[in-house]
């Protein structure tokens, strides 16, 4: 967004998440606890972030949606596998009984993070970059003839 001069709304956008989750956060604290500043905090984010902003980059990008979503929606399967396998394998709880086995929590579900961030930016980004690339090409040559692009 910021390389096609489209950050306007996106910042517009996060300003709003940033005030529902504050006010969210400061309604719910009281009736939930942290929980409910957790909640303040989900709430905005997955609206702006899950809902509201692939569909602005998207037309911002000139893909439909399948496309924008085909190549991350892999990797974020993987991540989801293995966090429930840890889950199950009982290396990741709901409570952590002691320091230690919070650290070790929190080690894995970080080591998932970075792995599952790692295959996406090696096999997603790649292929939407090149999904994007091609579509401008395709769109210069229908507007300018391809004689302008040999």
């Amino acid at each position: 967004m910021y390389a096609v001069d489209k950050h306007y709304y996106y910042a517009i956008a996060i300003m709003i998440e940033a005030a529902a989750n504050f006010s969210l956060s400061i309604i719910l604290v009281f009736r939930y606890g942290i929980l409910g500043v957790a909640l303040g905090t989900l709430i905005p984010m997955l609206i702006i972030r899950v809902c509201v902003m692939p569909i602005y980059v998207t037309r911002i990008a000139g893909l439909n949606l399948r496309e924008y979503l085909k190549p991350i929606l892999l990797p974020a399967m993987l991540a989801a596998g293995l966090l429930g396998l840890a889950h199950w394998a009982g290396i990741i709880t709901r409570r952590a009984a002691s320091i230690d086995r919070l650290l070790a929590t929190g080690l894995v579900i970080g080591l998932i993070y970075v792995a599952g961030y790692y295959v996406m930016m090696r096999l997603a980004a790649p292929v939407l970059l090149d999904s994007m690339l091609n579509r401008q090409r395709k769109q210069r040559v229908m507007r300018f003839g391809r004689k302008a692009f040999q």
